[in-house]
C-alpha cells in the first residue's frame, strides 16, 4: 500500500516496529508488526517465524501499535482515521469481544491491513482479531471455519467439540499420547471431507493434568487467570499431521460426578449444537462484524450465513456423531474411546 496515505506516512513515520513475525496458522500466514518488546501477543501461536527468514507470501498484516511503548505518535489524529464499524465503536468503549474487557482500542482498516492502538493488545490480536480473520478467510476459499479440535486414528479423523470446561484439551492430549496423531487445538478448517488443522497453543489449567507440564517448562501464562499455553508440537513430538479425512464427530461434556458415558447422539441434536458451539459468527458474536465486512448488505451477509449452516449440516449428515462423558485420565476409557473412532 502506498505510504501517500497521510494515515500510513504518519505511522511509518513516527512508529519504530522492534519485530516483525509471521504467524502461521496452516490455512494462511499473517505478518505482525509491533513496537513493543516482549509481545505477549505471540504466546498464544504454536508456529512463528521472523519475517527476515522467510519468503512466504502473507495474507493479511497486522500492526499493533502499543501506545506506552510509544511516545511520537499523534493519537487524536490517528483517531480521525478509526473504522466506522460496530467493532471499532466497540474496543474505543473499553469492550473488545465475548468476556475481554479493558482500556480504550482504536482500528484502523487499510485493505488487508489492521492497525490496533492501545495497551495489552494481546487482548484482541487471538482473542478477536485472528479469530474474525480465520473466518473472512475460509469465506473467500470456500471452506467452513470451526472452533473444534481434531486429531486422527487410524486414517480416520475427528473433530472434537465442547462448551468451555467439558475437557477437550485433556481429552485431546491423553488420547494423543496414547497414539493418536494431533492436528489441531482449538481451530479448523473443514473443505470436501478434509480437516485442516490451524496452529495455535493450547490452554491449559494448573491442575493433576498439567501441573508438572507448566513447572517443568515454566510455560508462559494465557490472558485468562490460571491458565498457560502449551505447544502441542513440543508435546506430541513427530505425531502431528497438518489434515486428516473427517469420520467422527464427538460432543465432550465430562462431568466428574456422573458415571461415563459414550453413545452416538441425533444428528439434529449435534447440528443444534454445533451451530451455536462451533461456529465462530456465534461463539465470538461475529454477527455484527460479518455484516460491516459485507458493508451492511444484508443478503450478501444472509447468502453466506445460510452457506456456513449448509457446510456444517452436510458435516453433520456424513460423520458419524457421538456423546462422550468420560474421565480420560483413566486408561480403560482411553483404550475404548480409541477403539472407538479407529473403526
Amino acid at each position: 500500500m502506498s505510504n501517500t496515505d497521510p494515515f500510513i506516512s504518519h505511522v511509518e513515520s513516527n512508529v519504530e516496529f522492534c519485530s516483525e513475525i509471521i504467524i502461521d496458522l496452516g490455512c494462511m500466514n499473517i505478518l505482525v508488526r509491533t513496537n513493543k518488546r516482549n509481545f505477549r501477543g505471540y504466546n498464544h501461536f504454536a508456529k512463528l517465524v521472523s519475517f527476515k527468514n522467510c519468503n512466504a507470501n502473507t495474507d493479511f498484516e497486522i500492526y499493533c501499535i502499543d501506545l506506552e511503548s510509544e511516545q511520537h505518535i499523534n493519537y487524536n489524529y490517528v483517531k480521525q482515521f478509526a473504522d466506522k464499524t460496530y467493532r471499532s465503536r466497540m474496543f474505543t468503549s473499553g469492550y473488545y469481544v465475548t468476556d475481554k474487557f479493558g482500556p480504550e482500542i482504536c482500528l484502523v482498516t487499510k485493505g488487508h491491513r489492521y492497525y490496533i492502538f492501545g495497551t495489552r493488545l494481546e487482548r484482541v490480536l487471538w482473542p478477536y482479531l485472528v479469530k474474525y480473520l480465520l473466518t473472512i478467510h475460509s469465506i473467500t476459499d470456500n471452506s467452513l471455519h470451526l472452533k473444534a479440535a481434531s486429531f486422527e486414528v487410524n486414517s480416520f479423523g475427528t473433530l472434537l467439540f465442547g462448551r468451555g470446561g467439558a475437557g477437550k484439551t485433556v481429552f485431546l492430549s491423553q488420547i494423543c499420547l496414547r497414539g493418536a496423531w494431533f492436528v489441531s487445538n482449538t481451530h479448523v478448517y473443514v473443505k470436501d471431507g478434509i480437516v485442516c488443522g490451524v496452529p495455535s497453543n493450547m490452554r491449559v489449567r494448573n491442575d493433576a493434568c498439567f501441573r508438572d507440564l507448566i513447572h517443568s517448562n515454566n510455560l508462559p501464562e494465557s490472558i485468562k487467570t490460571g491458565e498457560f499455553l502449551l505447544n502441542p508440537y513440543s508435546l506430541f513430538n513427530s505425531r502431528t499431521k497438518e489434515t486428516t479425512n473427517l469420520k467422527n464427530l464427538c460432543l465432550i461434556d465430562f462431568n466428574k460426578e456422573s458415571l461415563s458415558l459414550i453413545k452416538t447422539i441425533d444428528k439434529k441434536y449435534m447440528y443444534n449444537y454445533l451451530e451455536q458451539f462451533s461456529l465462530p459468527i456465534n461463539v465470538y458474536g461475529l454477527k455484527e462484524d460479518l455484516l460491516d465486512y459485507f458493508e451492511n448488505d444484508y443478503a450478501s451477509f444472509s447468502r453466506v450465513y445460510t452457506l456456513m449452516k449448509n457446510r456444517l449440516q452436510e458435516i453433520v449428515e456424513k460423520n458419524n456423531c457421538f456423546y462422550i462423558s468420560a474421565d480420560m485420565t483413566k486408561q480403560e476409557n482411553q483404550k475404548k474411546i480409541y477403539e472407538l473412532l479407529s473403526q
